[in-house]
């Protein structure tokens, strides 16, 4: 490039330019445009420096350090300095300088940008922040801000001091991991992520956990700011803490609504509980209880060992009244020695007499009140909507005047309002004073129905079915008394004495050379539900010597539903003892199908009803092909019961079912009967 045309480049270009020797800092040359911004003409410049002029004002490098970056490394970019203007105005500059050789000697080419509006502009900005950051570390309200992701950008002296952290040490980290409580992270964390879809959470509430471990409630409110585009930059909570209002309105609403001496719900929260719970009842079309119970000679503890015993009475009283109702039910104190229970969700209203019993047995366990046992028993009346009342009003006045017969008796027992009810009530308490001593007398053998094997033809095992030999009712079957059994909890006794008798029977064949048979034991759902199951059937194995090879644990398909994990653990325990598992009514049930293979089953029983017309019903006939053929796929044994004629049995063999029992071969049989059937294999004919 030509001389002339760098020095038309030079004279011409807007941007301030000039050149400088390095020895010494006097200008060689200058641009227009240089003159015009500092106010000095070209010919007062050259020969000059910009000390001597007054150019450089209050530098803070010196000429030498400049003179050596620029010999060293050739430029300096970025310089910034403070010119003063003729005039004596100071600017604010950006320098950018370079070494360059001017007429034969070493000269620094500078040019530089006035950025006096932008420091000016970024000092106000400072001010501005300052002055807000000291207006929000003197209001009390809690303020911080965060970043899109939720990271710390700010946080006041109202959050420094509730929480005992410091705004240096929680900077730039996600609010989530320093102050929230962990099961409330997640939903803080989806707050945010809310925030891209444009549904902004503006106000919610949780906790702060404070440096000291301190759990503090509070009520935020959002702010969102937006960058030019709309895009969210910043998210602003302010919040309050609430901690102890909250308290305050706990406090003050227990004292509405509860009992200070108990904790149960008073006679208002009651009402509520009450009508809410017949609204309820009115649209699911369900039964509702309501017991009315009086404590029975409250009144002589009061008096004769003082009113602080008769507290103390009250609330193990309504600790014990709690422990017999489900969380659902309600358990209130009217006052005195008045409570009332509200029963929901009955689909008999039989049910309520297990309840009253269990209540009723609790109250007549004596009592520890300061040093002294005191008996004492309960009166409890019982209505049952919408039988005795369509309103609240007249179910608790049935209730209160049933709850009086039931005193004028002598307490220590419940009446129904219906005599109906009062008879059925007292019909289902005989039958379980029947059953429990039954229990207790050895009254309930159990009766024995062999399992043929269909391509073999041999028997392979028999099924234990428990039957009761009432005194006077004569043979009662399983129908009439299971059902009872479970309810009252009856079950669990039954079922265990049911188990270790047909396990010492089996052993007993065993004995008498039938090694290979497979005994099959009906288990309540309720039984198997029970965490101590496979140590009962652990020990009942070891007392009777039963190989646990020989044992099926026969369930329904209801167990298979609900808690999944907890039975595949539960079946897996008996699987390891060796024990075989089996579902029993299989095809009744719901979800068999779906869930049948995450359980370690060993063979599924088809239901009787699929069975009984497997002949002359094609969808009875599909349903057995089915499960046959599923059978078969997930390497199940599947077992028919109920066979009831050789036509049927033809059809299942043909199916593919494996084994069958039923009338076919034989009716269930006592012990005594059933072993020498066993023995010689040969069909008992149905009567």
């Amino acid at each position: 490039m030509s001389e002339e045309l760098l020095n038309r480049a030079f004279f011409s270009n807007p941007i301030p330019l000039f050149v400088t020797r390095l020895s010494d800092g006097c200008f060689l040359d200058a641009n227009p445009a240089f003159c015009r911004f500092t106010g000095y003409g070209r010919e007062e410049l050259i020969g000059r420096s910009s000390l001597e002029l007054g150019l450089w004002h209050e530098n803070t490098r010196s000429r030498q350090w400049l003179t050596d970056t620029l010999r060293d490394n050739g430029s300096l970019r970025g310089f910034d300095a403070r010119i003063a203007v003729r005039g004596g105005q100071v600017r604010e500059c950006l320098f950018s300088l370079e070494l360059i050789t001017y007429a034969g000697e070493a000269a620094v080419l500078g040019t530089f940008q006035d950025i006096t509006a932008r420091i000016r502009a970024q000092a106000e900005l400072r001010k501005e922040r300052d002055f807000i950051a000291a207006v929000l570390d003197t209001v009390d309200t809690l303020v911080l801000v965060l970043d899109a992701d939720g990271r710390i950008v700010r946080f006041n002296r109202a959050c420094e001091a509730l929480t005992g952290y410091s705004f240096e040490e929680l900077r730039g980290r996600y609010i989530w991991d320093v102050l929230l409580l962990p099961e409330e992270q997640a939903e803080v964390k989806a707050q945010f992520s809310r925030l891209t879809a444009g549904d902004f959470p503006r106000d919610f509430e949780n906790h702060w956990v404070t440096r000291d471990g301190d759990r503090r409630l509070i009520a935020w409110s959002n702010t969102a700011l937006l960058t030019d585009d709309g895009a969210i930059e910043y998210v602003v909570p302010t919040g309050v803490d609430i901690t102890e209002r909250k308290k305050t309105e706990a406090r003050l609403l227990s004292l509405a609504n509860y009992d200070p001496l108990t904790g149960l719900p008073n006679r208002n929260l009651f009402q509520e509980c009450l009508h809410h719970a017949l609204g309820q009842a009115r649209r699911g079309g369900q039964s509702l209880a309501l017991m009315f119970l009086d404590l029975d000679d409250f009144k002589v503890v009061n008096d004769t060992l003082g009113h602080a015993a008769g507290d103390a009475m009250l609330r193990e009283a309504a600790e014990r009244l709690k422990n017999c109702v489900r969380d659902t039910d309600t358990v209130a104190r009217l006052g005195g020695d008045e409570f009332t229970l509200i029963l929901e969700g009955l689909r008999r209203p039989e049910d309520i007499v297990g309840v009253a019993q269990q209540i009723l047995g609790q109250l007549s366990q004596p009592f520890d009140v300061r040093g002294h046992e005191i008996y004492s028993a309960g009166s409890i009346g019982i209505t049952v909507f919408p039988a005795d009342g369509n309103d609240m009003e007249t179910l608790l006045k049935n209730a209160d005047a049933a709850m009086y017969r039931a005193k004028s008796h002598g307490g220590g027992t419940y009446e129904f309002f219906t005599p109906d009810l009062n008879r059925r009530a007292a019909e289902r308490l005989m039958l379980e004073r029947a059953l429990r001593r039954g229990i207790a007398a050895g009254e309930l053998p159990v009766h024995y129905q062999p399992q043929m094997d269909l391509r073999g033809g041999r028997v392979v095992g028999v099924e234990a079915l428990v039957r009761w030999a009432h005194p006077e009712k004569g043979l009662v079957l399983p129908g009439e008394f299971i059902p009872h059994a479970e309810r009252t909890g009856l079950i669990f006794a039954l079922g265990e004495q049911v188990l270790r008798n047909a396990c010492s029977q089996c052993q007993r064949w065993r004995r008498q050379g039938l090694n290979e048979l497979q005994l099959a034991v009906n288990v309540s759902a309720r039984q198997f539900q029970r965490r101590d199951f496979a140590d009962l059937v652990r020990r009942v194995l070891t007392e009777t010597g039963l190989p646990a090879s020989n044992l099926v644990i026969e369930i329904t398909e209801s167990v298979l539903l609900g808690e999944i994990e907890t039975r595949v653990t539960l079946m897996q325990e008996l699987k390891d003892m060796g024990v075989h598992l089996s579902v029993d009514d299989f095809g009744t049930g719901y979800s068999s199908l779906v869930y049948l293979k995450r359980f370690p089953i060993d063979s599924i029983k088809l239901d009787r009803q699929f069975v009984q017309h497997v002949c002359v019903d094609v969808e009875d006939l599909a349903i057995c092909r089915a499960v046959a053929a599923m059978g078969r796929s997930l390497d199940i044994r599947v077992v028919a019961e109920g066979v009831e004629t050789w036509e049927q049995l033809a059809v299942l063999a043909e199916l593919g079912c494996d084994a069958a029992q039923g009338f076919v071969f034989s009716p269930p049989m006592a012990a005594d009967a059933a072993g020498p059937w066993l023995h010689s294999g040969q069909p008992v004919a149905r009567n």
